[in-house]
């Protein structure tokens, strides 16, 4: 009987994928991109928000709200414009005046409003019965707001608050009053009375500034967002796939690949005894 005719191939596996540092330097700054990108795009989608929506007269402006005390006065804490900020940064370009509309919650009880240096405010307001506005909480759009007070305790101011000369800027009035003024480092307040400086004071109040270039800033705030977004997933991208395969590191072998895989393996012959080829004989004496 002649042996069988085996021919054998042993097949290697591919090597497994290594996890390399630099593979994951790329995902991690890739991931830390793509954050940073999102918080762009948002804030870009949210200036063209305010651009398209909360505009007023060429102002972009809060909802109005009801602010109100029983004393004589009621005044904002510290409005602070930094003089280390750039000029140009509050300057007409990118922020224009500043606009605040108020009117009073009783049509006819007339309003004063008028911003001034925070310290001839302290000084007029010493020794008077007033609340300061010391917080407003908003919801993320800016359509609900919650004032927080403190109260000061004291007794009537000496004068109206008309007759003095320390205002920046003020309107009295009945009705729906707006008082605008153009933005200058330093610190501010903004008061709210009744002109004859009578107990009782409540008034609903919004505010606003123009914003020149909130449409450009806000479209190349989103299109740096979506481009650095991009940036970010092609660093994920290539740091997650597998280089010498073509692949993300676990995933099966395409099919083109597992068929080219089969073609190459060899094929295992074995020749079984042909009766009838002579080449095995079993023969006996009879």
């Amino acid at each position: 009987m002649s042996a069988s005719n085996v021919t054998a191939l042993s097949v290697t596996p591919d090597a497994p994928s290594r996890w390399t540092g630099g593979r994951i330097a790329m995902i991690v700054a890739g991931s830390l991109l793509a954050l940073i990108a999102l918080a762009a795009v948002v804030l870009g989608a949210y200036g063209l928000w305010l651009h398209t929506t909360q505009r007023s007269d060429g102002y972009v402006m809060t909802s109005s709200e009801r602010f109100g005390t029983g004393s004589y006065a009621l005044a904002t804490s510290t409005l602070h414009v930094s003089s280390d900020v750039p000029g140009f940064l509050y300057g007409r370009d990118w922020l224009g005046d500043v606009r605040i509309r108020g009117e009073s919650a009783n049509p006819a009880r007339p309003l004063f409003i008028g911003i001034a240096r925070k310290g001839d405010v302290d000084r007029y307001l010493a020794g008077v019965a007033h609340s300061e506005v010391v917080d407003v909480n908003a919801n993320p759009f800016g359509t609900n707001y919650r004032p927080s007070y403190r109260a000061h305790a004291g007794g009537k101011p000496a004068v109206p608050p008309g007759r003095e000369k320390f205002w920046v800027a003020q309107v009295a009035g009945r009705g729906s009053l707006s008082l605008a003024w153009g933005v200058e480092h330093g610190n501010w307040a903004v008061v709210v009375m009744r002109p004859d400086g009578s107990r009782g004071v409540s008034a609903d109040l919004a505010a606003g500034a123009k914003v020149p270039a909130l449409l450009w800033a806000s479209i190349g705030v989103l299109v740096a967002g979506i481009l650095t977004l991009g940036g970010a997933a092609a660093l994920i991208y290539f740091g997650a796939r597998d280089r010498r395969r073509g692949r993300t590191p676990g995933a099966s072998p395409p099919a083109a690949a597992r068929a080219e895989a089969s073609a190459r393996s060899p094929d295992v012959q074995t020749r079984t005894p042909d009766d009838g080829d002579g080449s095995n004989e079993l023969g006996g004496s009879g």
